[in-house]
């Protein structure tokens, strides 16, 4: 047999295999879809059974044997510098920011075809429409464009093997709503592969190479810490999630390499207070970045309701059981393929969804955003300005009279001097509650904040030569 026939390439000159330098492992192409890893033993066994010779001819010259030179040949003109799957790129060899990388392989996408969707429909119509109580009464609110929006521009990029970035799904609801379920239809859509990046994204792990397999970052109320510093370090990791094209890989003894994967970051978490403050504070350089929508929960049907009424609460099918959920969950398996066809083939979000960097527009369910204002630092701060009972007072009585205060409507000063009145004998907050005010710096931001927030009417800030004044207007029902 000739040496040709382990060439190792295809018709075309691709390379059927490669050298991770980062591992020392050889990569052998099995097929269209994927990858697999060779140690240079498995490797000779591979090259002899292609017709390469173990011995060298030194009569002819040779030096090294065929497979040995083989080996060589691969190691020094086939080399990459990582090996991986990597979310949104096609298997095979690729350029990435200025390195060679080879992507293992690729998800295992579904293969749509034309049909209907009976249950997916009745699913997200329960869970994206509602009513909600307003101050002007109770409105009606249709998410499910967003989410079909949100989900196409995905599907889209995984089909065509386009790198894109999109919105941060934020998906808030009442327990046993169907957000867990959601999750998992979106893991069957997205090939299957979903990574956990809340640790890495607060600092508690140096390393993320999972997370670039994996085209959905799923975040589901996981050990979260809602401490200020934590929510503000975690809102600075969404916002480069969504809008840097390359992120840095960190695999463990490796250097870091930057790539651009295709990723989605999804972000479950219950209606609670306690749980929504899990969330960064949304202010005006995160707000663009997400995609913050209310999972709604069907009523619970009345003790007058037929069976079959009780048995679907909350889905379309009986969920009372193991075998009833697992009816359920294969038969919305059975329906993927026909949703798919629709999102690829069929939809087209209406001009008011479409929009933006990332293809649908950003937008916050006005009860989510609500919530989280409450916990904003520049809320607490006036929360904390209001306690105090220092700042729109102002002592009147005279030498050797009686304590008297004057109300006032309006406050002015700078940050500096705002601190020393928080902080002082007079303030009526308590040592931790004074401890909350770390620095005027601090309150300087805040109240800046403030501003943007509220406008003017409560806070305004002006500049006068070295000076920075603050102006601040009595609103004791902001501080609820």
């Amino acid at each position: 047999m000739s040496d040709l026939t382990a060439d190792l390439s295809t018709d075309t000159g691709e390379s059927e295999c490669c050298f991770d330098e980062a591992s020392g492992m050889f990569w052998l192409k099995s097929n269209e879809e994927e990858w697999i890893s060779l140690k240079e033993s498995a490797l000779r066994r591979e090259l002899k059974a292609r017709g390469l010779r173990d011995k060298a001819h030194p009569q002819e010259g040779e030096m090294i044997n065929p497979i040995d030179g083989k080996i060589r040949d691969i190691e020094q003109a086939k080399r990459v510098e990582f090996a991986c799957a990597l979310a949104g790129y096609r298997a095979g060899v690729h350029e990435v920011a200025g390195h060679r990388l080879l992507v293992t392989r690729i998800p295992r996408l579904i293969k749509s075809k034309k049909g209907d969707w009976p249950l997916i429909a009745k699913v997200l119509s329960g869970m994206f429409c509602g009513t909600d109580e307003t101050e002007s009464g109770c409105v009606d609110i249709d998410q499910r464009d967003r989410i079909l929006g949100w989900l196409q521009h995905l599907v889209n990029s995984l089909y065509s093997g386009r790198v894109t970035r999109g919105l941060c799904l934020c998906l808030a609801g009442e327990p046993d709503c169907g957000k867990t379920f959601f999750a998992m239809m979106l893991r069957e859509i997205t090939g299957g592969r979903v990574a956990k990046p809340y640790d890495f994204m607060i600092g508690r792990d140096d390393f993320n190479r999972e997370l670039f397999e994996a085209p959905l970052l799923l975040i589901d109320d996981e050990n979260a810490d809602t401490r200020i510093e934590s929510r503000k370090a975690f809102g600075a990791q969404i916002k480069k999630i969504v809008a840097n094209a390359d992120v840095k890989l960190r695999g463990m003894h490796r250097d870091g390499i930057v790539i651009n994967p295709t990723w989605r970051l999804v972000i479950l978490v219950n209606l609670e207070a306690e749980r929504l403050i899990v969330l960064p504070p949304v202010d005006n350089d995160i707000r663009d970045k997400l995609l913050m929508v209310k999972a709604y929960r069907r009523p619970r049907p009345a003790s007058d309701a037929s069976e079959d009424e009780r048995a679907c609460w909350p889905m379309p099918m009986p969920t009372r059981n193991e075998d009833e959920r697992m009816a359920f969950w294969n038969a919305i398996r059975a329906e993927l393929p026909a949703f798919l066809h629709f999102l690829l083939e069929e939809y087209s979000a209406p001009s008011s969804v479409l929009g933006g960097r990332w293809f649908v527009q950003d937008w916050q369910h006005p009860e989510i955003l609500r919530e989280l204002q409450q916990f904003s630092p520049h809320v607490r701060l006036w929360q904390l300005i209001h306690r105090s009972e220092v700042v729109f007072r102002q002592l009147i009585s005279g030498e050797n009279e009686p304590l008297n205060y004057k109300d006032l409507d309006e406050w002015s000063g700078t940050a500096d001097a705002l601190e020393k009145l928080l902080k002082g004998p007079d303030s009526k907050l308590g040592m931790d509650e004074k401890r909350e005010i770390p620095k005027p710096n601090w309150l300087g931001q805040q109240l800046k904040s403030a501003e943007k927030h509220w406008g003017s009417n409560v806070v305004r800030f002006t500049r006068t030569g070295k000076s920075r004044t603050y102006t601040l207007k009595k609103h004791p029902e902001l501080a609820q």
